[in-house]
């Protein structure tokens, strides 16, 4: 949370367009709360806020078209109260939240499109309004490159014959409207605006890059896939920690059973639901062949798109199913898969007891109070930390040698005339002088403690 912070109080609308020191991950929340920042609430609030708001309009757009109204709670109980390791949706600095807002509100603009019978043109400004929608939720996070396709398919590929009704070969489903050249033209345009703003977004990004697309070695895929087998195994098998999860990934795979089972469909919710359910498949596959998850040990935390894609694909499915036993049986399969995983995380709430010696954003706010305007040097997450208790007068970066988010941050705290050491995980003790940045630094006084953290003037 604390880079989103940072970001917020002083967004710089070129180079902050990624969050610091990386190319992927599209800042959209503190983009968005520097809009508001003239409210006067904490920066922290702020950001906060306005999470939970996205992650609210997220949930009624993804479900706009879901009916009836309980499978609408049910999904928004699920979005809520997930199990632990797929909570990261609800997580400030995570772009879960952010890019499935941005997937929901491409298809509110295509649903609108669809219904829409007035103006030619304005028609058209609704269609371009969902393709560039969806562009930026590949800004938000580059995943959403890897179902664009199918979402393209979704819209064009029966009209591309210019007015003649077609039938989708992937997705059967008759489309009911007509495709002119200016619903051509404004879908072109769309995609290529939102192809120059990624490529403007991630020209403009600090030197400090990841690379989603990059593929994994061979060998460690084929480790990954093995470690995956054998995870999912574990769970079918009823031998992993939490019993839990083997009844919700049986409970999952006995409901996708029951939907396929009911071959007749009775609304526009099938190909939906089919879109949804080939792009989990889609993202997972990707997932597996990109570097970064492999580096960091194919956590669950990063098969949250695939998963809440499979899960919304098979709430569409439900709703489109004809009323009857089979329907009843999916979704009262359906209701205990959630319901047992808002009971995990009530029980293990993913920060309720780590151990973690980390102060919160109100005690850091409370250190900051007691010193005077300056910058603060030391690792990356005790500078920021301590700079995100009060951005306006704390400007904190990583001590020389660490990992760098943000230069100008860097050499904007290195002229400062008051900077204060934090000694944690840093110095055995604060020394009368020692060189950052090129600039001698004198110690100015006797080291102070607040809490944990060690701290010394140095000018």
């Amino acid at each position: 949370m604390v880079i989103p912070v940072l970001q917020a109080y002083d967004f710089n609308w070129r180079t902050d367009l990624y969050y610091w020191g990386q190319d992927r991950l599209g800042s959209l929340l503190p983009a968005l709360a520097h809009l508001f920042r003239w409210l006067p609430v904490h920066t922290v609030w702020l950001v906060s806020v306005l999470q939970w708001m996205l992650s609210a309009a997220a949930l009624w757009l993804l479900t706009d078209k879901l009916r009836p109204l309980f499978l609408r709670l049910l999904f928004a109980v699920a979005w809520l109260m997930p199990f632990p390791f797929f909570s990261w949706n609800l997580l400030v600095g995570q772009p879960y939240t952010a890019q499935f807002f941005l997937i929901g509100l491409s298809f509110f603009f295509l649903y609108r499109y669809r219904e829409f019978r007035g103006h030619a043109l304005k028609k058209s400004f609704l269609l371009g309004c969902s393709l560039f929608s969806w562009m930026l939720s590949v800004w938000t996070n580059d995943m959403s490159v890897v179902i664009l396709p199918l979402f393209l398919l979704f819209i064009l590929q029966p009209s591309l014959d210019m007015g003649k009704e077609g039938t989708s070969t992937v997705f059967r489903f008759r489309i009911p409207f007509e495709m002119s050249r200016s619903d051509i033209a404004a879908s072109f345009v769309a995609l290529l605006a939102g192809v120059f703003f990624l490529l403007f977004a991630k020209s403009q990004a600090y030197q400090f890059k990841y690379t989603v697309y990059r593929v994994s070695d061979i060998s460690v895929v084929t480790d990954g896939l093995f470690q995956l087998f054998n995870e999912v195994t574990r769970a079918f098998a009823f031998r992993v920690f939490n019993i839990l999860v083997s009844v919700h990934a049986w409970l999952l795979l006995l409901i996708l059973g029951l939907t396929f089972l009911s071959g007749r469909v009775k609304n526009e919710s099938f190909p939906l639901s089919n879109l949804l359910l080939f792009s989990s498949v889609l993202t997972f596959f990707a997932l597996l062949f990109s570097e970064w998850v492999s580096l960091n040990s194919f956590q669950a935390r990063y098969f949250v798109v695939p998963y809440y894609l499979l899960l919304l694909g098979i709430f569409f499915r439900i709703c489109c199913m004809q009323a009857g036993r089979i329907r009843l049986a999916a979704t009262i399969a359906l209701t205990a898969a959630v319901l047992l995983s808002a009971v995990d995380s009530l029980i293990h709430y993913p920060w309720a007891a780590t151990g973690d010696k980390h102060l919160s954003f109100a005690e850091h706010r409370v250190i900051t109070t007691r010193l005077d305007s300056g910058a603060v040097l030391g690792t990356y997450w005790n500078s920021y930390l301590l700079s995100a208790g009060d951005p306006g007068k704390i400007t904190g970066t990583p001590k020389e040698h660490e990992p760098i988010r943000n230069y100008d941050r860097m050499w904007a705290a290195s002229k400062m005339k008051r900077i204060y050491l934090v000694k944690n995980n840093w110095l055995d003790s604060f020394p009368d002088t020692l060189t950052q940045f090129g600039r001698q630094l004198y110690r100015n006084g006797a080291p102070f403690r607040f809490e944990y953290l060690e701290l010394c003037e140095y000018r």
